[in-house]
C-alpha cells in the first residue's frame, strides 16, 4: 500500500513532465503507425493483387505479332516457363480535357472471369461491385485524376489515324490496375467494352500502314517453372534469346521490377517517415532524460530519508520507471487509437500515386512489436539514468550535501553596466552547462532532418522541375517528336513567337536488349549531354554508357563490351561511362545516334526535338497550341510526366506535416526543459527579485539562454546536413533509380526555416517563463 502511495504522489509531482512525455510519444506513435501501416498494407496489396491478376514472373507488351499464337507456344516450350497467358490490348495515343498524354494508352477488353479487376466508387473511398462495363463508356486509373482533372462523365478521345478517325468514350469510373496503375508508370491502361474493343480492331484494320495511329498488341505474362533456378533478369534474358519476343517488344518487366514501379513512392515517403520517428524517439530520450536528472536533483533528500527508513535502491528505481513509463504506455495506447483515423487519410492521399486502393486495416503484430521494442529501449534508458539513484547516501542527503543545482550567482562576474541580461544569460549557461546540452542536441537534430526534407522539397521543385532533370535524359523545357513530313522551321517559329529558344537537340527512346536483357536505348544527336557520374561519354560509334542500375544488374562496368540488339540487329560495343538518367528506375543506357544506326533506322520518325527555352514558364502554352494545330502529325511533352502533380503534391503535403510535428515537439520541449529549469533555479530568481531585477528583466534573461543556445545548435544542424544531407537522400533516391543527389542549401532552407525554429523556441520560452513571474522573495524565508 505504501508502494502504491509513493507511485501516485511520484505521478502527481511529475504530472508536467509525464504529460510532456505522453504528447511526445503520442506523435510518435501516431506517425510510426502511419509510416508502418503504409508501407506494410500497401507491400502486400500489391503483391496480392498481381498475384490475382496473373502478372506472372515476367510480362511483355507487344504489338503487331505476326502470329501471336505461335509466338506463345515457342515461349511456352522453353524449359524454364510454366505457361504463358495472353491479355489483349490495343495502344494509342489520347486525351482528356484537352490534354493529350505523352504516352498512348493500352485499351482492354473487361473481363471480368478472366481478369477481375477491382473498381472505386467516385470518390475513391471504397470498391463498388461492377459486373460489365457498357458500350461507350470507359474506367480509368486513379493516378489520371489529378493530371487531367477528371471528372466522372468526361471524355476520352482515342486517335486511331491520322485522318482522324478517333473513338470517344465517356468516364463511367475508377479501377484499379495493380500492373500500370503507378503514376511513375506513363502509360495507362483503360477498361472498355468487348463489343468497343471489336470496333476499334475494326477501325484498325481498315487503316492504311501510312495512317494508322493505334496498333493491336497483347500482355503476354510469363510464368517461371518454380524448379528453375534463374534469377529474374537470367530469366529474362533466357527468354529474348531463344524466342523471337524482342521483334515485336514495347517493354518487358520482371515482377519485381513491376512491384517496384507500383511501391516506389511509397518506400520513399515511409522511409522518410520512419527516419523521422527515430529521430523524434531519440529527442524524447534526450528530453525524458533531463527530467529525470532534475527529478533525482530535487528529491535527493527525500530519497536518501527513503533509504534511512529501509527503501531500497531498486524500489526508488522502480517508481521512477513506472511514473515515466506510464506516461510513454499511455501516449502508445492512445496513438495507436488515433491512427485508425489517420490511417484512413494516408490510404486516400497514396491512391493517385499507386492507383490502388490500400487496406486500412492495422497491422497490429507489426505494431505491438515496434511498440515493445521501442518500450525495451526506454526502460533501459531510464534504467541507465536511474543509476544515481544507488549513490544516494542517507547520511549526506539528511545532512544537506544534495549534488543537486548550483547556483549560477557569483560576485565580481555577475553584474556588468552594459547588456545586463545578456551576461546574465551567458553566466546561466556556464553554471549549468549540462543543463543545455540536452536542448542544443534536440535543435542540431530537427534542424538537420528539417533541412534534409526542406532540401529534397527544394530540389523537387513547385511543379517537379527537379525530379524531372534527373528522369530526362538531358535538360529541356519542350519536346516535340514528328510524326509524318512536319516541316520543323515552321515550328520552331511558332515556338520563337512565345520565347527565345536557348538550345535544341534531338533523342529517341527506343527498346533494345543489352546481353539479351531489355532495356531503353537514349539515343542523341549530342553525346555530351549525357550527365556522366564517372569515366567519359561517348565519342565513337561503337560506344554506349548505362546507369548505375544496368552497371550493377549486369555486371558490367567501364571498359567491358556488350552486345544490343533491337529487333535482328545486334552489335558489339564498349562502355566508357556510367552516366545519371532515372527512367525506368535506371533500366535504360546511352547511345550515340551514329552507335544506334548501326542496330536501327536512324531515318525513321523516332527522333523528338528537344528545346530549351528562355522563358519554360510558357511550355504548356505552346504544347497546347502546337497539339491544336498538329492533332496527328506530331506529339509534344514538356519536361513532366502523368504522375507528377500526384508525387509534387504528396511530397510538398509531407513537408507541411514533418513542418507541423517539429513545431509541436519543440513547444513540449521547451515546455519540460523550462519547469524543469525554473523550478531548480526558483531561489536564485528570488535572489533576484530581492535586489531589483524584475520580472520582466528575469524573463529576457532567460530566454535568452536558450536562444543562444538554440542558435549555436542551429549552425551545427546546418553544418551538418551541408555534409551528409546529399549522400542521405541519395540512399532513399537509390530506389528511383537516382544514383546522385545533389540539392544547394538555398535561402529558404539556409536561413528561413532555420530563423523560424530559433523564433518558436525563442517564443516557446518566453511563454513558458511566465513562472518567474510567480515567485515571491519569500521563497527565501521558506527555503
Amino acid at each position: 500500500m505504501g508502494f502504491i502511495t509513493l507511485l501516485k504522489a511520484g505521478i502527481k509531482r511529475q504530472k508536467g513532465s509525464i504529460a510532456g512525455l505522453f504528447i511526445l510519444i503520442f506523435t510518435v506513435s501516431v506517425t510510426l503507425v502511419m509510416a508502418l501501416t503504409v508501407y506494410i498494407n500497401s507491400s502486400s496489396y500489391v503483391s496480392q493483387e498481381m498475384s490475382r491478376m496473373g502478372y506472372g514472373d515476367m510480362t511483355a507488351w507487344v504489338s503487331n505479332v505476326d502470329n501471336l499464337n505461335q509466338l506463345t507456344e515457342k515461349i511456352q516450350g522453353l524449359s524454364d516457363v510454366e505457361k504463358v497467358e495472353n491479355q489483349t490490348v490495343v495502344f494509342a495515343g489520347y486525351g482528356i480535357n484537352g490534354i493529350n498524354s505523352d504516352d498512348d494508352g493500352q485499351l482492354i477488353a473487361y473481363d471480368s472471369d478472366k481478369y477481375p479487376y477491382k473498381f472505386l466508387n467516385n470518390g475513391l473511398s471504397e470498391h463498388e461491385d461492377v459486373r460489365a462495363v457498357g458500350k461507350g463508356e470507359i474506367y480509368i486509373s486513379p493516378s489520371l485524376k489529378l493530371k487531367h482533372n477528371v471528372k466522372i462523365g468526361d471524355k476520352v478521345h482515342f486517335k486511331l489515324s491520322r485522318n482522324g478517325e478517333e473513338k470517344v468514350f465517356t468516364i463511367k469510373g475508377y479501377f484499379e490496375d495493380p500492373f500500370m496503375g503507378s503514376s511513375m508508370i506513363d502509360m495507362k491502361s483503360f477498361l472498355i467494352s468487348e463489343a468497343d474493343l471489336l470496333d476499334v480492331n475494326d477501325i484498325l484494320s481498315k487503316t492504311s500502314d501510312f495512317d494508322i495511329l493505334g496498333r493491336d498488341g497483347a500482355m503476354l505474362h510469363i510464368f517461371q517453372r518454380s524448379s528453375s533456378s534463374l534469377s529474374p533478369s537470367e530469366f529474362n534474358k533466357s527468354v529474348n534469346t531463344n524466342t523471337g519476343l524482342t521483334q515485336y517488344t514495347e517493354f518487358a518487366y520482371s515482377d519485381s521490377s513491376i512491384y517496384g514501379f507500383m511501391l516506389i513512392l511509397q518506400n520513399i515517403f515511409t522511409g522518410f517517415l520512419i527516419t523521422f520517428v527515430i529521430i523524434l524517439i531519440v529527442i524524447s530520450m534526450i528530453v525524458m532524460g533531463h527530467s529525470i536528472s532534475n527529478a533525482i536533483e530535487q528529491e535527493y533528500k527525500d530519497m536518501g530519508i527513503f533509504k534511512s527508513i529501509g527503501c531500497t535502491s531498486g524500489k526508488l528505481r522502480l517508481l521512477q520507471f513506472l511514473q515515466y513509463v506510464s506516461g510513454i504506455v499511455a501516449g502508445m495506447i492512445l496513438g495507436f487509437v488515433c491512427s485508425i483515423y489517420v490511417i484512413d487519410l494516408a490510404a486516400r492521399l497514396t491512391i493517385t500515386s499507386t492507383g490502388l486502393l490500400m487496406p486500412t486495416t492495422l497491422p497490429y503484430g507489426w505494431c505491438m512489436l515496434t511498440f515493445v521494442i521501442i518500450l525495451c529501449v526506454f526502460a533501459l534508458f531510464i534504467y541507465i539514468k536511474t543509476v544515481r539513484i544507488v549513490q544516494i547516501s542517507p547520511l549526506r542527503a539528511i545532512n544537506g550535501n544534495t549534488q543537486g543545482h548550483a547556483s549560477y550567482i557569483k560576485s565580481n562576474t555577475l553584474f556588468k553596466s552594459e547588456g545586463l541580461a545578456f551576461h546574465l544569460a551567458l553566466r546561466q549557461i556556464a553554471s549549468g552547462g549540462k543543463r543545455y546540452v540536452g536542448t542544443g542536441i534536440v535543435t542540431i537534430l530537427l534542424v538537420f532532418f528539417v533541412s534534409v526534407v526542406g532540401r529534397m522539397d527544394t530540389w523537387i521543385g513547385p511543379n517537379g522541375e527537379g525530379l524531372m532533370n534527373v528522369f530526362s535524359v538531358a535538360d529541356h523545357d519542350l519536346g516535340v517528336k514528328p510524326l509524318s513530313n512536319v516541316n520543323m522551321k515552321t515550328v520552331e517559329n511558332i515556338i520563337s513567337s512565345y520565347s527565345q529558344i536557348e538550345d535544341k537537340y534531338e533523342i529517341a527512346m527506343e527498346k533494345v536488349t543489352v546481353n539479351g536483357v531489355n532495356y531503353t536505348a537514349n539515343v542523341i544527336d549530342q553525346p555530351s549531354r549525357f550527365h556522366i557520374l564517372s569515366g567519359n561519354t561517348i565519342r565513337a560509334d561503337n560506344q554506349i554508357v548505362i546507369t548505375e542500375f544496368v552497371a550493377d544488374e549486369l555486371g558490367t562496368g567501364i571498359g567491358d563490351s556488350v552486345t544490343i540488339k533491337n529487333g535482328t540487329l545486334s552489335h558489339t560495343y564498349m562502355v566508357t561511362g556510367i552516366y545519371e538518367c532515372a527512367n525506368e528506375m535506371g533500366a535504360n543506357i546511352g547511345m550515340s545516334r551514329e552507335g544506334y544506326a548501326k542496330i536501327g533506322n536512324v531515318n525513321s520518325y523516332i527522333w523528338c526535338h528537344h528545346y530549351v527555352l528562355a522563358n519554360s514558364s510558357v511550355s504548356d502554352e505552346i504544347k497546347t497550341y502546337l497539339q491544336k494545330k498538329y492533332p496527328v502529325d506530331m506529339e509534344v511533352h514538356t519536361n513532366s510526366w502523368s504522375g507528377l502533380d500526384g508525387i509534387v503534391s504528396t511530397m510538398h503535403l509531407l513537408t507541411k506535416f514533418m513542418y507541423v510535428i517539429v513545431a509541436i515537439f519543440i513547444s513540449v520541449v521547451i515546455g519540460l526543459t523550462s519547469s524543469k529549469m525554473l523550478l531548480a533555479e526558483q531561489r536564485d530568481m528570488a535572489v533576484f527579485k530581492s535586489i531589483g531585477f524584475t520580472s520582466l528583466k528575469l524573463r529576457v534573461a532567460f530566454v535568452m539562454r536558450f536562444g543562444i543556445v538554440v542558435t549555436a545548435g542551429t549552425v551545427i544542424g546546418i553544418v551538418l546536413s551541408c555534409i551528409f544531407a546529399d549522400p542521405v537522400i541519395t540512399i532513399l533516391l537509390k530506389l528511383f533509380g537516382i544514383s546522385k543527389f545533389e540539392s544547394t542549401l538555398g535561402f529558404e532552407n539556409g536561413i528561413v526555416i532555420p530563423f523560424i525554429i530559433i523564433v518558436l523556441f525563442v517564443v516557446f520560452a518566453y511563454i513558458f517563463s511566465r513562472k518567474i513571474k510567480k515567485v515571491d522573495i519569500t521563497t527565501l524565508i521558506n527555503k
